[in-house]
């Protein structure tokens, strides 16, 4: 297994490579951006050369310019640019009924908090230690998520190759409830709500990433659930794009379906929502679902060939 950075149109990804005996070939999974590091000298240089070509600065000014622009820490911006206060504002602001866009124009009606330097200093060191934290966390999430695995293979054994002989059913067999997403794009809230809206990107090492959520008001919430409405130990799985991830959703969320995701009720006679999570993410399943795809680890799985994927079900209790 190795990892492969791979560049395509101008933007730099990173991938896991394996080898895969069984169909002789190799198989790319996608892992996520390469950041780029910021050059805070070279922003405030451009930041300064975009300022004097488009807006008629006196001489006496541009030191004072100079000398603002340098007041202004670029990581801080950096923050700021990511945060809600300005995606609210930028949001407001867009226009286009497809693409959403925003002119230079409406940009400058954006607000800027500006803070004292050491402020922005504190607050820079806060936010590094923050994503140093979360980095932190998705390599426990992996590490995790590969235990459990493990813990899974040591009690079922292996469920391709099924050696305690268990019965085996379909996921439509053991599910009461299949449902696809709504095949329309939700209204996002421009604010925090209490119903979010999970998506494949928030499908990360079995768990819901709840940094990248986006939300729903009330109206579009009943909207997305009038074919079902998601609870508390139900399974969502992602169905398109890089495939084969799945989360429990928890308790007390009300939550609903993105696109590109799907949700499996088990059948609580047959399976629990753990055990169904654990079959779902495991080779066994992802096996099937790379032979719907012609062997495409970036594809789109249909939802008829999903439900009649095949997997082990031990008994309830086992001795």
């Amino acid at each position: 297994m190795s990892q492969v950075v791979k560049t395509i149109k101008g933007r730099k990804y990173t991938y896991e490579v394996k080898w895969d005996p069984q169909q002789k070939k190799q198989i790319w999974t996608y892992q996520g951006k390469v950041e780029k590091k910021i050059d805070h000298e070279k922003l405030k240089r451009e930041l300064y050369s975009a300022i004097m070509r488009h807006a008629r600065v006196q001489k006496k000014d541009r030191n004072n310019i100079m000398k603002a622009i340098q007041e202004v820490l670029a990581k801080y911006v950096y923050y700021y640019l990511k945060s809600n206060y300005f995606q609210n504002q930028k949001n407001r602001l867009c226009s286009g009924a497809t693409q959403k866009a925003i002119n230079i124009s409406k940009l400058k009606k954006i607000t800027f908090p500006l803070p004292p330097i050491d402020y922005q200093r504190k607050m820079i060191m806060t936010l590094e230690r923050i994503e140093k934290i979360k980095q932190w966390r998705e390599e426990s999430d992996k590490l995790m998520n590969d235990y459990l695995k493990s813990i899974f293979w040591e009690i079922f054994g292996d469920p391709i190759n099924n050696p305690k002989r268990w019965n085996i059913i379909t996921l439509k067999e053991m599910c009461n409830e299949i449902v696809d997403c709504p095949h329309s794009t939700p209204r996002f809230s421009q604010v925090t709500t209490k119903y979010p809206c999970i998506r494949t990107s928030e499908l990360k090492n079995g768990y819901i990433d709840w940094s990248s959520m986006k939300y729903l008001d009330e109206k579009e919430y009943g909207e997305r659930v009038k074919r079902l409405i998601p609870y508390e130990g139900d399974i969502v799985y992602g169905r398109e794009g890089t495939f084969g991830e799945a989360v429990i959703i928890p308790k007390d969320v009300k939550m609903s379906l993105g696109q590109r995701v799907m949700l499996f009720r088990p059948n609580k006679k047959l399976s629990t929502s753990e055990f169904l999570w654990s079959l779902i993410r495991s080779d066994a399943i992802y096996r099937q679902a790379l032979r719907s795809t012609s062997g495409s680890t970036v594809g789109h799985v249909n939802i008829k060939d999903i439900i009649r994927f095949k997997g082990i079900n031990p008994p309830g209790f086992i001795p």
